[in-house]
Parts: structure tokens; C-alpha cells; sequence
């Protein structure tokens, strides 16, 4: 099997850089799961729990193998909620399947309760981003704004209200002010959503009845409030009722539901109502080293060392940790698997892509859902995938206009520019920067026919840059290594 395609090549004609979730889990705590995948040909694969048509294939048979998505090809990213799935294509707009019971397909129907196959968010185009939570959807625009539709009972739509909308409508700004703006990143829990500010701050809104949304507050929040004590924040992601955040100093911090151990401090405390710093391995004071977080919608967390290791914590009852079954209130290593490179996870099982374009999965499988040809119990030891396709993870080769993108030198030991040699570039164009592992870190409006890199503005390793005009189309890609 070919190697996954992990980075850009700086090419005359530069392939579009889809910095995406390739593997998603979704389901519920009834353990009714599914999990998704993107193909190599950006086709969509998936396996798992099928009543409300989760698995989008036209039917509502389960499946313990992987199946086609009908009909969706040039995916970049999917997201699973509550047994819905949502893909992002890379046109920007946005497709859905699965339940839809409060809207959260966004075809402005709840006439039809599920759909088994992809339906187009109606009215949303120029998104860059996706998240889901229980009976929601959210998507991030290429202009920073944040939209939202589906269920409102916790105000999750951010729009100061508690009413459903079966269409995307924007996320309203703090105190209710403006809109929601200069966003880099999203995520959800099962009733609370977060954004990552490009200051670094992170927001978040919806139910807070654990303490989720970090305010020192149990009261649920209509409109976006700042999480207390948070800054410099890379991406942040939420479970069932409990969020965490990672730093660019690779430190993980939680807030939320404790109960089982989900936020990793070292305590069984139930409740955190304002962030905590994840503690380390064994002895270790704090947790380091770390480029990408996943709880998923359950009450376990994961979390991906830049080594191509795992780290996990919290609810263990069906081997979603892969020891034993208790719970840990520290993060653990997950035995039998090294080179990943992503992550995600369900309510009860976990999904890990590896650098050989494989997918493992562990935990619970009742329905199939860890798509190894089998259902029933749990699974703590790590189990191929099979019957599927190649999946990759940062490239999609689309023929965008040609325009030739030096960076100069590469590696950068110091400064280095990115040299846009070409008079088909109009200035202004928007500068995007991203780890390797598709989180935004630098957003910048240039106005010259080159960008600067300063070596000290990021840590050490490999990134990724996308190139647009200011009408949002991408004019071109590229990487550099920083040493």
C-alpha cells in the first residue's frame, strides 16, 4: 500500500491543502455508533449503526464493514454528531446525512426525521471548517464568522435564543453584541460549542450544566462567553460535557464533567468549572508534547504526541483506552499502535489513521461500528479496518490558477519569505498558516508579493500554507519546515 500523502509539494500548479478530519466517529450514549471516512479519490466510506440512515448508502442496514456514502465525492473533512455525519466538500459548502430529528441536516426540512443519503446544508457556502454537536451543526466561514443550525435547547446556535433553526444562522457576539468574528477553529460537545479566537482566546456557549463552558458558572449561556484563564490556544475540542484545550506550548488543559477521569488531573473532583492543566503520564507533573486532541462525544479524551503516539484518559468501560476496563484520571498510553498521525473518537471507541493510510479502531462495537467485519462487545485491542480504501489526510490535487510559490530558504533557520513569482497574483491576498496536523496558526492579510517567516513566531517542524484571494478563492499552496 502507498505511503498517506501527508504534505503539500511546492508545485507550479500548487494542489489545494485540505487540512481536514479524514476519520470521524458519531453515535450516542446509547452506544448507536457509526464511523466515517474520506478516500484517497475524496470519495466517502462508512460502517457502523445505520437506523437513521447514518452510514448515508441509501439504506438503514447496519453494516460492520465499510460502505459508500452515496453521492459525495471532493470531501476534505467529516464531523460526526448524534447519529448524523456532516462533510465538508472543497467548494466550501456543506453536506449531511443521518438524523434529523431538530434540523441539524440544514435542508430547512424536519418533514423527514432522517436522511440515508447526503442532502446540502441549504444558504452556506466559503466554509473552511466543520464541527457537530448531539443535535447541532456548526460551521466556521472563510471570513472568520461562525454559523449554526438544529437543536437550541441550551442556546448551542449562539443566537441568544432558545428556538431551533433549520437553516444556518450566525453566532451572535458576546453580550449578545455583533456577531461572533476572527475565528480559527470550532468544536463541539454534546450541548456546547467552542471557537478559538485568532488572539488565541477561546469562547464557547450552550449547556454548561457540568461547567463545560469554563465561566466559573453552572448557568447555560445563549450567546458566547470567554473561557476564564485560557490564552494562547492552538485548538480545543469537547466531549460529552466536558472541553479541553491545547496551547501552542503543546500543554493540554480541561474543564467540565470529571466524573470518570475525562479531563485528566489527577483527581476524581467531578466538576471543573474553570481550566485545569492535564496532568502528565505516570509521575510526570503535566502533560507535553502533544498536537491534537479528541475526546469525541463520549467521557474518554485522546490526545496525539508528536512522536506518532497516543495518550488517553477517562471512561474505559468497553476498552476505548486499551487497558483493561477501569477508568484513569491520567492519561495512559494506547498499547499497539505508533505512527498516527490523526485522531477521533466515538461516545464509547476511538478511530486512529496511521502513517501507511491505514485506520485502526478500539472500544465499543456493537453495531460494527470499529468496521472489522464483526458487532458485538467491546474491543480493547487495536483492530484494522478493512475492506477499505486508501484514506489520506492533507492533499486534494485540484487544478487551481498557476502561479509559481518559493519559499526561501526551506528549512528556515531564521528568516525566510514565502515569494509569490508571479503577475497573475493581485494584492491583497490572505496568508494562511497551519501545523501539519490542520490547526490554524497564523491568519494574515498581505499586501506585497511575498510573505515573512520569522523562525521565533513558530516551534520547530513542519507547516502548511494556503494562499487567497480576497474573495476567498486559493490561488495557491505550499510548505516549510522551521528549524
Amino acid at each position: 500500500m502507498r505511503n498517506i500523502i501527508l504534505y503539500a509539494l511546492l508545485l507550479f500548479v500548487s494542489p489545494i491543502i485540505t487540512l481536514g478530519q479524514v476519520i470521524a466517529g458519531g453515535g450516542n450514549m446509547g452506544e448507536q455508533e457509526s464511523s466515517v471516512f474520506i478516500c484517497n479519490d475524496s470519495t466517502v466510506r462508512a460502517c457502523g449503526y445505520n437506523y437513521d440512515g447514518e452510514l448515508g448508502d441509501g439504506s438503514t442496514t447496519n453494516s460492520s464493514v465499510p460502505v459508500i456514502v452515496a453521492e459525495l465525492t471532493k470531501i476534505i473533512k467529516v464531523v460526526g454528531g448524534y447519529n448524523f455525519f456532516l462533510a465538508l466538500k472543497n467548494d466550501g459548502t456543506v453536506w449531511a446525512w443521518g438524523n434529523n430529528g431538530s434540523g441539524q441536516l440544514g435542508d430547512s426540512s424536519t418533514v423527514s426525521t432522517y436522511s440515508n443519503n447526503p442532502v446540502q446544508v441549504k444558504g452556506l457556502s466559503g466554509v473552511i471548517a466543520i464541527a457537530a454537536s448531539a443535535y447541532s451543526s456548526l460551521a466556521l466561514k472563510h471570513d472568520g464568522t461562525v454559523w449554526a443550525w438544529g437543536d437550541n435547547s441550551y442556546g448551542q446556535l449562539g443566537n441568544n435564543t432558545a428556538i431551533q433553526s433549520l437553516i444556518p444562522i450566525p453566532v451572535h457576539g458576546y453580550n449578545n453584541t455583533g456577531f461572533l468574528t476572527n475565528i480559527k477553529e470550532i468544536a463541539c460537545g454534546s450541548g456546547h460549542c467552542l471557537a478559538v479566537k485568532n488572539d488565541g482566546t477561546v469562547w464557547t456557549w450552550g449547556n454548561n450544566s457540568d461547567g463545560q463552558l469554563g465561566n466559573l458558572s453552572v448557568s447555560n449561556e445563549l450567546t458566547p462567553v470567554q473561557v476564564i484563564g485560557l490564552t494562547d490556544v492552538s485548538s480545543a475540542v469537547g466531549g460529552a460535557l466536558h472541553s479541553l484545550a491545547l496551547k501552542n506550548d503543546s500543554t493540554v488543559w480541561g474543564w467540565g464533567l470529571n466524573q470518570d477521569g475525562e479531563i485528566g488531573d489527577s483527581t476524581t473532583i467531578a466538576y471543573r468549572y474553570a481550566p485545569v492543566q492535564v496532568h502528565g503520564c505516570g509521575t510526570t507533573k503535566h502533560l507535553t508534547g502533544i498536537i491534537a486532541l479528541a475526546p469525541g462525544l463520549g467521557f474518554h479524551s485522546l490526545a496525539l504526541k508528536s512522536n506518532g503516539t497516543i495518550l488517553g484518559w477517562g471512561r474505559n468501560n468497553l476498552g476505548q483506552l486499551t487497558t483493561g476496563t477501569s477508568p484513569s484520571i491520567i492519561p495512559i498510553s494506547i498499547i499497539g499502535l505508533s505512527g498516527i498521525i490523526q485522531i477521533s473518537g466515538g461516545s464509547s471507541f476511538s478511530l486512529v489513521l496511521k502513517n501507511d493510510g491505514t485506520v485502526w479502531a478500539f472500544g465499543g462495537n456493537q453495531y460494527g461500528q470499529l468496521g472489522n467485519g464483526t458487532s458485538g462487545s467491546g474491543n480493547s485491542t487495536p483492530t484494522q479496518v478493512v475492506s477499505l480504501c486508501q484514506v489520506t489526510l492533507d492533499i486534494k490535487k485540484i487544478a487551481i490558477p498557476k502561479i509559481e510559490i518559493k519559499v526561501l530558504p526551506n528549512p528556515i533557520t531564521g528568516i525566510g519569505r514565502i515569494v509569490f513569482d508571479s503577475p497573475q497574483i493581485d494584492t491583497p491576498h490572505w496568508v494562511e498558516i497551519y501545523t501539519y496536523s490542520g490547526v490554524l496558526v497564523k491568519k494574515t492579510l498581505c499586501t506585497k508579493n511575498y510573505y515573512t517567516i520569522e523562525n521565533t513566531d513558530f516551534n520547530t517542524g513542519f507547516y502548511l500554507f494556503k494562499i487567497f484571494e480576497t474573495n476567498n478563492t486559493l490561488i495557491g499552496s505550499g510548505k516549510f519546515i522551521i528549524q
